[in-house]
């Protein structure tokens, strides 16, 4: 395929541009799915037909800000934690497995979320704002994070074939 080809030509450019277009398009479906509770989506109900018509606003900064991190931030480390996690632990048995998905979790995964919340909030000038959002949030974004990507990285380590590892994930 297409998407093959330009992952053995072009490793590193091709999962940047995959991961902001699958950023891009994953902050459009959750700001469409759960809008902020303070968001522009309004209900308005007519009374003559009983019908309910929802709209949904789109913030494009904040998507935007997404695609620029899934390519510039996502990407490229995923790239590269995936290579050096192959380089390490080869093999699909389960205790190799096992052992990439202990290192991803324990180690990337809190390193990744600091670096996306500190990148989140420098782009939107808040600097300032780090220290307290990493107190506030990063505990309880790590336990959700246990609860979804152990199962996914588990299938994504065991099955997935390396190369298209951040597709995956």
């Amino acid at each position: 395929s297409a998407y093959n080809e330009s992952l053995k030509k072009h490793p590193l450019l091709t999962k940047c541009i995959t991961s902001g277009i699958l950023s891009f398009g994953g902050d459009i479906l959750c700001q469409a799915l759960f809008p902020p509770a303070n968001s522009s989506r309004s209900q308005s109900h007519n009374s003559s037909n009983e019908e309910h018509q929802s709209t949904v606003t789109i913030d494009f900064f904040r998507t935007a800000k997404f695609a620029f991190l899934g390519t510039a931030l996502t990407g490229p480390a995923l790239h590269y934690w995936y290579g050096f996690l192959t380089r390490i632990i080869s093999g699909v048995q389960f205790s190799s497995t096992m052992q990439r998905l202990f290192l991803d979790q324990i180690f990337f995964a809190p390193v990744f979320l600091t670096s996306f919340f500190s990148s989140a909030l420098l782009l939107d000038g808040k600097a300032d704002s780090i220290p307290a959002k990493l107190q506030n949030d990063l505990f309880e974004t790590l336990k959700a994070n246990y609860i979804v990507w152990v199962p996914c990285q588990f299938v994504n380590f065991m099955l997935v074939p390396p190369h298209l590892q951040v597709l995956f994930a």
